[in-house]
Order: structure tokens, then sequence, then C-alpha cells
């Protein structure tokens, strides 16, 4: 089976705009950002339209016409001297570093388009999913794959429950559901209600043990009766 890369999955888009920086600086973030794309939970372009994030200088204003949704974008400065503030890298920059800031200021972009939504848009929830079976081994190959495993065998489950309940990474959460759906190991659970994946191995789709055999042993006990039952002739 394939396993699924993070940038496979269906990630939100984020725009970024570049201030007060030197034409190497801004050549050098431009490129980290792209090598970075299979690592960040969000895609970010380059867009100085509206963006979601500003990366300035030190010396840049803050003040900024309102961004997408008309909220005020993000702030990551770049500084030789960070100190601390927060939201602020050093330069030279490193990869690790910048990923990380990514990854934080795109959650709370994204979070704060969410909670901008009308309410009714925001109502319908996803239909709980059901873990068939336990994943083969060669798909908990972490800590955080067996206990979000753990908690899909206890009930059905939504991405936004397991998540809460494990404390995992979106991005962790959305990749290891991915490859399990492509294992053909999730189906929706009817009713919200699934039977668990540690259920006894003779329990029925609908969670019913088979009849008891008791009956047929009674029939056999009936006609062993009958072959030694005195005649009345």
């Amino acid at each position: 089976m394939s396993t699924l890369h993070p940038a496979v999955i269906s990630r939100p888009t984020l725009g970024f705009t570049l201030e007060g920086l030197s034409d190497r600086e801004e050549t050098l973030f431009k490129a980290i950002v792209r090598l970075l794309d299979h690592r960040t939970l969000q895609r970010w372009v380059y867009r100085p339209a509206s963006p979601d994030l500003r990366v300035v200088a030190d010396d840049v204003p803050r003040p900024m016409p309102a961004g997408e949704g008309g909220a005020q974008p993000l702030v990551l400065t770049l500084s030789t001297q960070p100190g601390s503030r927060p939201h602020c890298l050093a330069l030279p920059l490193r990869a690790d570093g910048l990923e990380a800031e990514l990854n934080i200021l795109g959650e709370q972009r994204i979070g704060a388009r969410n909670a901008a939504l009308p309410h009714q848009a925001t109502e319908a929830q996803p239909a709980p999913m059901k873990l068939l079976r336990w994943p083969a081994p060669e798909l908990l190959g972490t800590p955080e794959r067996l206990k979000l495993a753990a908690l899909m065998v206890k009930r059905p489950f939504t991405t936004d429950w397991l998540q809460q309940r494990s404390d995992a990474a979106p991005g962790t959460c959305a990749l290891f559901i991915a490859e399990l759906k492509e294992a053909g190991l999730l189906a929706e659970a009817e009713d919200g209600r699934a039977v668990s994946a540690a259920a006894p191995a003779n329990q029925d789709a609908a969670g019913r043990l088979p009849p008891a055999r008791s009956g047929l042993l009674a029939r056999i006990r009936h006609r062993l009766d009958l072959l030694v039952r005195p005649s009345s002739t």
C-alpha cells in the first residue's frame, strides 16, 4: 500500500508577504518555504495582496490594512536580535524554526477564519466513522498512531473528537485517517453507533452474539431419551 504524504491531503492555502527584507533575505525565505511545503500543515504561497501573514524586518511598522475576511494579517518578525518577543525568528533563518512558526500561525489563522463563519455554516457536522478492524503494524509506526487507533476502537469518532482526545496535531490525525481509508479500514458509523473493533470474533455486525446451542443439545438429549426409554408394549 502506498503511504500518503501530508502534501497529498487537501490543505488550506495561506498567503504571505515580505516587507523590509533585503533581496537576498526574500529569496532565501521563499526558497525555504518551498522546501518546507511537504511538512507544513497549510500550503503557503507568496501573495502580497490580502496576505494572511506579514513577514517583516524589525523596523517595519506593524499596522496594515485588513486582509482576507476583514481580519488583520498575523506578523512574523525576522531579526538579528530576536529577544523574547513572540513570533520572532533569528537571522539567518533555520528551516525547523520557520516550520514551527508557520504551523502555529497557520493554525491561528484558520481558527480565526472558522470562528468568523456564519453560525449556520458551521452547524453541519461530519458523519462519525468507525474502525472496522485493528490496523496492520506498518500503519502503526509511532506512539501517536497507536493512541489514535486505541481511541478509534472504543467508539464511533469524528476527526475533531479524535484530535481533542488525543492531543495530536491536526496533520497527524488527517494523515492517519487518510491512510486508514485508503486501506479500507474505516466506514461511516450508522446512526452514530458502531461495533467496537475489539468485539468478540463471533459477534455479528449488529453486535449480537450467535444463538446458544442449547436448542441443538436439547434435541440430542430428547432423541437419546427415546432410544433408552423402555417400550410400553
